[in-house]
């Protein structure tokens, strides 16, 4: 039962909410990008070697799958309460929090396979065309790092547009709304240079990559090892699908 509701789920997903679009957009970002690195190589003797294209071009995409799958949850829940569809689903003998599972591990499923398909296609461009010194075991340990790093922030946002989506019932809104960290974390990040509380708020441990991976020298680390920051996001996540499971049982759909 629980295969076919995910099956469902992403049957939706395709056709309803047409991936091949956001698949076509990202084909066209990598070409682009793999066109213009080309170009500023020829003109730079050495130019980009080693993992870079890889190392900036991950973290680049990365943001366009998270606000993606954004959009995805909100129109599998959101979506489906303003369509109607949503009564349509909890006449079936399933219980609703199966239901609701359904929606939000399809997609973060849906979510690894984008972040893994990306950075699978990524470390082949650069390992071909710009990885001259580099050995191919490096690489794919670069690979598998930043989607390692990457993927805590992406689960984060669709856990908590599962909330909101329950909560308000309203595409827009869990949109708008979910996507507020992306433009409040950085003011934490800074913030954490000066005081000692921001690393208690969310919003400062969810660029994982630039905190742990990349260890930028100008953002501060709120914690001492990147799993305490990953194991911080986690508890978050439980949160909020606990309460959004709540939230969905009680809700009346009509």
């Amino acid at each position: 039962m629980i295969m076919a509701l995910m099956k469902n789920e992403w049957m939706k997903a395709w056709y309803g909410r047409k991936i091949w679009v956001f698949i076509v957009v990202i084909a066209a970002c990598i070409l682009l990008g793999t066109g213009l690195t080309v170009f500023l190589n020829s003109l730079d003797n050495g130019g980009l070697t080693g993992s870079l294209f890889l190392e900036l071009g991950f973290p680049l995409l990365a943001p366009i799958i998270n606000i993606y799958m954004v959009i995805q949850v909100s129109g599998a829940i959101a979506g489906e309460f303003r369509s109607g569809t949503a009564k349509q689903l909890l006449i079936r003998p399933v219980s609703r929090t199966k239901l609701l599972v359904t929606k939000w591990f399809s997609m973060a499923v849906l979510g690894i396979l984008f972040y893994l398909l990306i950075a699978f296609v990524l470390f082949l461009i650069n390992m071909i065309l710009f990885g001259s010194n580099v050995s191919w075991t490096d690489g794919a340990n670069t690979m598998m790092s930043l989607v390692a790093y990457s993927l805590p922030s992406m689960l984060f946002y669709i856990m908590l547009a599962v909330l909101v989506a329950c909560l308000t019932r309203s595409t827009a809104l869990t949109i708008v709304i979910t996507l507020i960290p992306y433009f409040f974390g950085d003011i934490f990040t800074i913030l954490l240079n000066f005081y000692e509380w921001p690393k208690w708020v969310i919003f400062t441990h969810l660029d994982l990559v630039n905190i742990y991976y990349m260890e930028e020298t100008f953002i501060q680390q709120p914690f001492d090892y990147a799993w305490q920051s990953i194991l911080f996001i986690g508890l978050h996540g439980v949160i909020f699908l606990v309460l959004a499971h709540i939230v969905f049982k009680k809700r009346d759909v009509l």
